[in-house]
């Protein structure tokens, strides 16, 4: 992701992602492309809540198989998260997932997934990002 969305997702949430940082030199905090921006705002809005309350932090952002997935966790002092918390966050994480494995990961179309190398890597991509990126169509 470019580093001005990135910092956009950081400052606008600022307890909800506390301690995210790159897994690795000059690697980026969210480990996907721009077009799951809007996906990561929405879903980011949501869990904020839960983040100043329940100390709920997202520790990890990437792309895996061709969906995003977001994992979180408790931060040490946090209160003991209930049910309903719980089933809402997970609800949220599933939504993310579905909403990218029909969102081209690149501009944020409309997109399914794509192969590449004997499907060792899988990237959701609209029509024309396919072309551009080489994929088989």
């Amino acid at each position: 992701m470019n580093e001005g969305l990135e910092q956009e997702l950081l400052k606008a949430h600022p307890v909800l992602y506390p301690d995210l940082k790159p897994r690795w030199d000059d690697a980026p905090h969210f480990e996907c492309e721009d077009g799951w921006g809007e996906i990561l705002k929405e879903l980011s809005a949501r869990l904020d809540r839960y983040a100043a309350t329940d100390g709920l932090a997202v520790v990890l952002v990437k792309q895996k198989f061709g969906g995003l997935y977001v994992y979180t966790e408790l931060q040490d002092d946090a209160r003991a998260v209930d049910g309903k918390t719980d089933a809402n966050v997970r609800r949220w994480l599933d939504e993310a997932t579905r909403k990218s494995l029909c969102t081209c990961e690149l501009c944020g179309g409309t997109g399914r997934r794509r192969y590449k190398g004997r499907a060792r890597f899988v990237q959701v991509l609209c029509d024309p990002c396919t072309v551009s990126k080489g994929y088989a169509t």
